[in-house]
């Protein structure tokens, strides 16, 4: 962090660090539908493995074929 030794350096820091958190913005959408997809897809395969699991355990039906 630089050295403030008046006001002009100062007013300038802050607003290029507003700045730098306004480009972040921009950002959070994409990683919300990142995060909404990975949950999705963990959510599948939760229940994929547990439909499996319990098919397999019951000896009642096979989920994979083979």
């Amino acid at each position: 962090m630089p050295v403030i030794r008046d006001w002009g350096t100062a007013i300038i820091t802050a607003l290029s660090n507003v700045l730098a958190l306004l480009t972040f913005i921009p950002r959070l959408p994409g990683f919300l539908v990142i995060l909404l997809v990975g949950w999705l897809i963990a959510t599948l395969v939760s229940k994929a493995l547990t439909l499996s699991t319990y098919y397999t355990t019951q000896g009642e039906k096979q989920l994979w074929l083979g």
